[in-house]
């Protein structure tokens, strides 16, 4: 065999070496340290720092994709638990597939927490922050800080159609009963209705994501089973 003849027969093992390399060097995506591992924490009122029983959690996964632009998302999984008599809560470890293979594709988590009269007192990131370095078993996070909330009843409403769109996997859809959701319709309507309509009535659409008419209290109060 000659040497041009040996060259030519090493290109192709060259050039599936170099793909093979390059497969194994693509940048993966962006997972978030401790995404799919139990989480464990306490609820407390911000100023006393007193436990909150009977407080929702909601823990939410989450994937989102750039290209170019373009940012699109979605919700991978949803959790809701509520704190116990010492404001203690705990988040079982989801099970879902991480699908995308993409660099520009990142996965992370968020958590909120919401008791009635109360308002998210932190202005912190999408989660508490860990305490410690993630376990094999469950991740220890920060004390979230709900204040007594005092606000007007257009920003008590409108605070509450902010946290049910933080209680669920697809904000957009129509707002479907459940037992967080109808604890916040509850709280929205006193706000807003009792004990005569007020300047709010009008924002009770946004918490069940649907249109109102003039009657809000009456419609709003109709369509949720209100006595």
């Amino acid at each position: 065999m000659t040497l041009r003849q040996s060259l030519l027969w090493l290109l192709p093992i060259a050039a599936l070496s170099g793909l093979s390399l390059a497969a194994v060097t693509r940048p993966k995506p962006l997972v978030e340290p401790g995404l799919q591992v139990a989480k464990n924490g306490d609820v407390l009122e911000e100023q006393t720092r007193q436990p909150i029983a009977g407080a929702y959690v909601v823990v939410r996964w989450l994937e989102e994709s750039r290209a170019g632009d373009k940012v699109e998302g979605q919700c991978l999984s949803r959790t809701v638990v509520r704190t116990d008599e010492h404001g203690h809560y705990v988040i079982p470890a989801p099970h879902f597939s991480l699908a995308s293979e993409h660099a520009e594709t990142r996965y992370f988590w968020d958590a909120h927490a919401y008791a009635p009269g109360y308002a998210d007192a932190q202005a912190r990131a999408a989660h508490p922050h860990p305490v410690g370095s993630p376990t094999p078993g469950s991740q220890a996070l920060e004390p979230i800080g709900l204040a007594s909330d005092h606000a007007a009843p257009e920003q008590r409403v409108g605070m509450l159609a902010d946290m049910l769109s933080r209680f669920s996997c697809d904000p957009f859809a129509k707002r479907e009963p459940n037992p967080i959701a109808e604890r916040i319709y509850a709280e929205g309507y006193a706000a807003a209705c009792l004990p005569e309509p007020n300047g709010a009535a009008k924002l009770l659409a946004r918490l069940r994501g649907e249109r109102l008419g003039d009657e809000s209290c009456e419609q709003f109060r109709q369509a949720s089973n209100m006595p």
